[in-house]
Order: structure tokens, then C-alpha cells, then sequence
């Protein structure tokens, strides 16, 4: 079932709802790109979300989400490239959270992998499909280093290993479920300063 972006990445950055996190980023340094196509706000005609792109500096992005009834979440984007294909890690920015100060230090943002089929003027966006991952870490235990919880997967593995991991098993079919079903750059959105 194809799910709103805005929604998908707001639910893929906590093991909630079944979703992929990481422990580690994806990228570390060479291997990181910048597309300035990623740049703008996009949204889903007739939606009342948005995610608005932003460079923060030579190969890392400011992303914030808006979901229709209208939560907004900010994150730190970072784009690389593994044989040809793009992936952005995500990481919720946890300091805008309503929490107690004293708290924040204790959270454990989890990274995201999006994966960037295409991009242009109707991006294409994919998200690990955590039940194809489990199945296969079920089967492959040692093909990475990763805990299976009811509710998700949460990788371990640091950014080479998770590179390798990924590099072999995006390869195969099925294991991205696709989230941006006419994502269009929106020009009236209206998006805060920040």
C-alpha cells in the first residue's frame, strides 16, 4: 500500500508501524554527492502536505516535512551514491522536539534510507520494505548486523559495511516500496522560514 511521503518519513525515522532504521549514517565522506534537483518543495496534488528541500551546505540538505493535518518534523539529509544510485539518509533533528531539555540527549535518532529512483520534475522515492528485510535477515542472519524487532529493523552495521550490505541487497526485487505517487515541485506552498 502506497502511503503519503510526508507520512512515510515521519513514521520511517522511529521503530514504530514496522519501519527500517539505522544506528549509523549511510555516508561518511567521498562517497557523498549533491544534486541540486532535490532542491525545492514538493507535494502531492491535492494534498495539504509538503516537503520542502533545502542545501544546508556542500553535500548535506535541510528537509522539512509537513503532513496533511499539518505536523511538521525537520531533518538532516546527506546524499550519496551506490553504484549509480542515489540514497538519501535521513536523520530527525530531535533538538525542535517537545521535550524536556534534560531528555534530549538520550534519544537515539534513527537514520532513514531513501532511496531516489528518479528525479526531475516527478521525483520517484522508495523506502526499505521492512517486512522483504526481515525475511531476508531471517534467512541471511549474518548478512549484516541488525536487530529484528515485532515492530521493525534496526541496523547496526557502521557506513561501509552498510554500503556493501545495501549495494547487494538493493538489487534485489521488492525490497523498496514506492512513496511518492505524483510528488510534483509545488510552487504556492507555504512553507516557514527557517
Amino acid at each position: 500500500m502506497t502511503k503519503p511521503l510526508g507520512a512515510a518519513l515521519l513514521a520511517s525515522v522511529v521503530v514504530a508501524a514496522g519501519c527500517v532504521g539505522s544506528i549509523f549514517p549511510l555516508w561518511s565522506g567521498p562517497e557523498m554527492v549533491f544534486d541540486a534537483r532535490l532542491v525545492g518543495t514538493w507535494h502531492q496534488p491535492g494534498a495539504k502536505g509538503w516537503i520542502d528541500v533545502r542545501a544546508s551546505g556542500p553535500f548535506t540538505y535541510r528537509v522539512m516535512v509537513r503532513d496533511d493535518s499539518g505536523k511538521t518534523g525537520t531533518f538532516a539529509g546527506m546524499l550519496g551514491r551506490l553504484d549509480g544510485r542515489l540514497v538519501l539518509d535521513l536523520q530527525p533533528d530531535v533538538t525542535h522536539l517537545d521535550a524536556p531539555q534534560q531528555f534530549i540527549g538520550m534519544l537515539q535518532p534513527l537514520h532513514a534510507f531513501l532511496i531516489v529512483d528518479s528525479l526531475g520534475e516527478r521525483p520517484q522515492l522508495s523506502l526499505l520494505d521492512p517486512d522483504s528485510l526481515k525475511a531476508y535477515l531471517a534467512t541471511h542472519p549474518g548478512a549484516v548486523r541488525a536487530d529484528t524487532l515485532t515492530a521493525g529493523v534496526v541496523l547496526e552495521a557502521g557506513p561501509r559495511e552498510l554500503q556493501a550490505f545495501l549495494r547487494g541487497y538493493l538489487q534485489r526485487p521488492g525490497v523498496a516500496e514506492a512513496q511518492t505517487p505524483g510528488l510534483t515541485r509545488c510552487h504556492d506552498c507555504q512553507v516557514p522560514p527557517r
